[in-house]
């Protein structure tokens, strides 16, 4: 199945060799959004799992093979051990570290013995985590993880760290900037000028697949000015 190239599957680019690479048929997508991975892995069993109604709805439109639950990763209502793998794909950014701590504990009592957590998080990095859109111009804060600290907590929650990926630099960074801009600028512009809110698709596309360029894994030194970082951590 082809997927359009966009920010969001650029992000996601490694987060769908790393599941290739797990053993099993099962996967939980806690925080599955719209369903991407749902899109995307057709060849497996994917529950997707979201507090939000209206994107499980939109979830469910685009890829109604999949199973999906209304819940909170904080209380999964899935029974003990019957999951091979389960995902956490750019999720804990918006959870307190609290809230973290006990999805993961709930991440691994899902888990059968030998499966797989697969997480996507944004790096405590600077510029990065002072210069993203949403710390600029959101109203709420998105969480920025330093890498070492993260291991720890899933070390001490019972999982071994068995890969660590970097990726995404400062250029993937000017293009979420420009697109921001761009949408800003332009729903101003059709408002005023026709009426109602119109942003052209070519521009999009183009930043995107500029800014897809940087979504490949970085390697030695690189890595302290990543702006994303994946774990996959197993169960013991």
């Amino acid at each position: 199945m082809q997927l359009k190239l966009s920010h969001r599957y650029n992000q996601l680019r490694v987060a769908f060799n790393l599941l290739n690479e797990c053993n099993g048929n099962i996967i939980l997508d806690i925080g599955c959004g719209d369903g991407l991975l749902e899109q995307y892995f057709t060849d497996r069993k994917i529950i997707g799992l979201d507090i939000s109604l209206a994107a499980l709805y939109k979830a469910k439109k685009k890829a109604p093979w999949s199973n999906y639950i209304q819940a909170d990763l904080r209380s999964l209502p899935i029974k003990d051990g019957c999951i091979d793998t389960v995902t956490m794909i750019a999720v804990l950014g918006g959870v307190s570290q609290c809230e973290e701590a006990i999805a993961f504990s709930e991440a691994k009592r899902v888990l059968k013995d030998g499966g797989y957590l697969v997480i996507l998080v944004s790096q405590k990095c600077l510029p990065y985590s002072l210069l993203s859109p949403d710390r600029l111009f959101g109203g709420w804060r998105w969480r920025h993880f330093d890498v070492q600290f993260l291991q720890r907590m899933l070390m001490e929650k019972g999982f071994n760290i068995t890969k660590t990926i970097f990726a995404g630099g400062i250029l993937s960074l000017s293009m979420s900037l420009l697109n921001f801009f761009w949408s800003i600028f332009w729903r101003f512009f059709s408002r005023r000028i026709m009426g109602k809110v119109f942003v052209p698709p070519l521009p999009y596309r183009f930043l995107n697949k500029i800014e897809g360029l940087e979504f490949y894994p970085f390697r030695g030194k690189l890595q302290a000015f990543a702006r994303f970082f994946y774990l996959v951590a197993q169960k013991i």
